[in-house]
């Protein structure tokens, strides 16, 4: 079984519909821009540091470069 299909492309104008906890700068409701769609490790490494993160599907904001959040916590922005 491979790798899950990732929901986004680099471009594309997302919705966060999920912030995560306090301290990190995303917002409920603002749209945000994908610099960047990857599938596991955001460094593109065979192993995650995260466990269990290993085929989960995450995303780079050009808003936000080099933080990384799980693309469920996002929408299509239509």
């Amino acid at each position: 079984m491979g790798k899950p299909r990732h929901p986004f492309k680099r471009g594309q104008t997302i919705r966060c519909i999920r912030a995560p906890e306090v301290g990190i700068p995303i917002t409920e409701g603002e749209n945000y821009t994908v610099k960047r769609a990857f599938i596991g490790d955001p460094d593109g490494c065979e192993r995650t540091e995260i466990p269990g993160m290993e085929n989960t599907p995450g995303v780079e904001l050009v808003e936000l470069p080099e933080n990384y959040f799980t693309a469920d916590r996002f929408e299509e922005a239509h």
